[in-house]
């Protein structure tokens, strides 16, 4: 294996795990089992177990918030309606869901590591203003599926800190 691909592979299979059993129930053994290469071969890659939760909490991060990006001309209301699309669970590939494993590793609070908490609080801070603001603009636009959703906009505002 190729030193990017067994990167990923112990990525994917942690997040895969993370997801599925939370932070504190999976061991690095049960992370480097699940591809078939030694525990020791884990450090040639991560220092840690939380290094590695970190570097897969940014790649879910990333993901939410490139979701949300513009696409050519597509108006506010048809990002947020893609952005939602692409994170419902529906049209996920199996073990491949942002906001579940960032729910389950919220979920730990208490037991993960103080550094992979407010990675988390920043990360959900960031997506939920990025996404007030595109509510927002939306609105503004006047789109239709939108103006009665006025509680949406006020509800990711409060999260984000923010006055609507």
């Amino acid at each position: 294996m190729s030193a990017p691909n067994v990167r990923e592979k112990l990525a994917g299979s942690a997040a895969a795990l993370f997801q599925r059993f939370g932070y504190a129930r999976v061991s690095i053994r049960d992370i480097t089992s699940s591809i078939d290469i030694p525990k020791g071969t884990f450090y040639n890659y991560f220092k840690s177990k939380e290094a590695l939760a970190s570097a897969i909490l940014s790649q879910h991060f990333d993901a939410l918030m490139e979701a949300l990006g513009q696409s050519g001309s597509e108006t506010a209301g048809a990002r947020l309606r893609r952005h939602f699309q692409s994170i419902a669970p529906s049209t996920q590939k199996p073990g491949a869901s942002p906001l579940q494993l960032i729910s389950t590793l919220s979920a730990e609070g208490p037991a993960l590591p103080s550094a992979l908490v407010l990675q988390i609080a920043e990360g959900v801070r960031l997506w939920n203003t990025k996404v007030a603001a595109l509510i927002s603009l939306a609105q503004e636009e006047g789109n239709s599926w939108l103006k009665k959703t006025r509680i949406c906009s006020l509800r990711f505002s409060s999260i984000a800190g923010k006055a609507p």
